[in-house]
């Protein structure tokens, strides 16, 4: 038997709260900032919840050394309008902490962020996503612009679409 701690029992639920956006940003702090080296800059400085519809994955932390189980922020995602197109909704912050990665958590945040989407009326999904992930958005549907990168925030990414929802 492991002391490890194990993660069960995704869920996503739209962020309404401010505590629930707040663990959104925490989520995105951890990520971002902590496990990915990126400036602390890049979150503190953000204004964009103000505008954007935010989604928060949480999982059951099961710690069997101390027989506990606790629910905690595991990932967050969340849609922005879109400059040039009211009928684009913009996928940004796809951050999913790392000790729970592998269950799929990245997916089931797209899949209720697209069902958003249509739910807000939206016809397509633009995402500026890192180089690295092209894989794992041309898995859910997403094509690539343009094929070459650009820099934003520091890193190579691409422009994805999804286009007729």
């Amino acid at each position: 038997m492991t002391n490890t701690p194990s993660y069960q029992n995704p869920k996503v639920i739209l962020a309404t709260t401010p505590e629930e956006k707040k663990k959104c940003a925490d989520v995105r702090v951890k990520v971002f900032v902590e496990e990915l080296g990126y400036p602390p800059e890049l979150e503190s400085l953000d204004t964009m919840d103000a505008i954007a519809t935010l989604w928060l994955a949480t999982c059951e932390k099961v710690d069997i050394k101390n027989n506990t189980i606790t629910t905690i922020p595991v990932g967050t995602i969340r849609m922005l309008p879109y400059d040039e197109d009211d009928t684009v909704g913009v996928l940004s912050r796809l951050a999913v902490v790392s000790e729970t990665r592998g269950m799929r958590l990245g997916q089931k945040l797209v899949e209720a962020f697209e069902d958003g989407v249509k739910d807000a009326g939206k016809k397509a999904i633009m995402v500026q996503g890192v180089a690295e992930k092209r894989s794992f958005y041309e898995a859910l549907g997403y094509t690539v612009e343009m094929d070459e990168t650009y820099i934003k925030d520091g890193s190579p990414h691409y422009k994805f679409w999804k286009r007729n929802l």
